[in-house]
């Protein structure tokens, strides 16, 4: 498994992102605003489930849902993707990490 991680470090893509000055904090910026917006969108539809509308002429709450899934697979497809980038920069040191292993635990019970 060491090698493995080692080598996902090695790749160039990987190492772009560690030794660039911004490469990984715009990542890592991208990875929290997708997230948050992924929690604002599934919390804006379960309040619409509870009866609360911010507008008058509110979606119905299929088409809400249609939206909603639509929004959260594409914030889904940004964090797993600079997710994986941002491990690739570091993959030893976060593959031992127990926060982050409990991370990835509590994503793929979510999922």
């Amino acid at each position: 498994m060491e090698e493995f991680l080692k080598s996902i470090q090695d790749l160039s893509i990987s190492q772009t992102v560690r030794g660039s000055l911004w490469v990984f904090p715009a990542l890592e910026c991208l990875h929290l605003y997708s997230m948050v917006f992924l929690i604002a969108s599934v919390a804006t539809f379960d309040m619409r489930l509870m009866g609360f509308k911010l507008v008058q002429k509110a979606p119905s709450i299929p088409n809400m849902a249609k939206l909603v899934l639509k929004l959260s697979s594409i914030c889904f497809i940004v964090n797993f993707t600079t997710g994986a980038l941002l491990f690739g920069s570091k993959a030893t040191d976060y593959y031992v990490n127990w926060a982050f292993q409990l991370k990835l635990l509590l994503i793929v019970i979510a999922v």
